[in-house]
């Protein structure tokens, strides 16, 4: 488990950022099983964009490792079965 939280406060001198002006979506690939592309938006009329519309501000990728999958393949077999 990582402290990120304690790194962010070293990288900014001790000040903690604020993201509650971003939006992320993140979908997985429908043909490659664990690569989850995703994208960063900054919310409208927000301090960091004052537009009236969402500006992209990054794409970005996630890969699942192997063991990420076999845990959610087991996961996804115990959870009730939706009627």
């Amino acid at each position: 488990m990582h402290n990120f939280g304690g790194f962010e406060q070293i990288f900014t001198m001790g000040q903690l950022m604020d993201y509650s002006s971003f939006h992320d979506e993140i979908r997985e690939h429908p043909e490659h099983p664990g690569m989850f592309l995703g994208l960063t938006y900054i919310r409208a009329f927000s301090a960091s964009n004052p537009a009236p519309f969402p500006v992209l501000a990054l794409r970005f990728a996630l890969f699942q490792s192997q063991e990420g999958l076999l845990e959610y393949s087991f996961l996804k077999e115990f959870q009730p079965s939706q009627t």
